[in-house]
């Protein structure tokens, strides 16, 4: 089992910063969609469309960009971070 850290940027009255252990070998983009889908209506709707991230949200992995298509697997220690879209002006 590996242990890594997602956080979640952009929620004032949620859970942030959580600890997860998976299964060696888990890919991020094959968890992440099924670990928001567990969590509150708000959540899902920010963070996922269509069961998958969404495209507007930016995955960050160990302080770089990865995108689903690299297909990035989990490691011990790792830290994860997911920040929505900013519009304003």
């Amino acid at each position: 089992m590996i242990h890594f850290k997602l956080e979640l940027i952009g929620l004032l009255n949620e859970s942030g910063c959580t600890e997860h252990e998976v299964e060696q070998g888990t890919r991020l983009f094959d968890w992440l969609p099924q670990y928001l889908k567990t969590q509150s209506n708000r959540i899902q709707k920010l963070f996922l469309e269509n069961d998958q991230i969404a495209p507007s949200i930016m995955v960050v992995l160990n302080n770089e960009q990865v995108l689903p298509t690299s297909h990035p697997v989990l490691k011990d220690k790792d830290e994860v971070l997911l920040l929505p879209a900013i519009s304003g002006g």
